[in-house]
């Protein structure tokens, strides 16, 4: 699933999982913040991400409402775009974060982390 919905073929081995995070100011700001990335196959409309975090590796939450989407960016292959999201206030504890992966085929949602 995860292969099919960032747009690389799964008979070759990546050396970029597509999914990152950094700190930094994003452009014209003035104060660092924590910005993630993850790049999408633009024909997996099928296939809905959802970003999760935990403090403890047990409790998953979606943490979509936490971020803020900064742009959705076109890549040079035409088949890929990448998205950036921002967090909008730091966190209190040590948060691990995923992407979460859904798609909906006959009625049925299937899963991948």
């Amino acid at each position: 699933l995860f292969e099919y919905a960032v747009g690389s073929d799964p008979h070759l081995p990546d050396t970029d999982q597509g999914f990152s995070g950094s700190i930094g100011p994003p452009s014209g700001a003035a104060t660092n913040d924590f910005i993630i990335s993850y790049v999408r196959s633009k024909s997996a409309a099928d296939v809905a991400f959802s970003l999760q975090g935990t403090s403890d590796w047990v409790a998953w939450t979606d943490f979509g409402s936490r971020f803020e989407l900064m742009d959705v960016l076109a890549n040079a292959d035409g088949k890929t775009e990448t998205v950036r999201m921002r967090l909008l206030a730091p966190p209190t504890e040590q948060l691990y974060l995923r992407l979460k992966l859904r798609l909906a085929a006959d009625g049925r949602d299937l899963e991948a982390d």
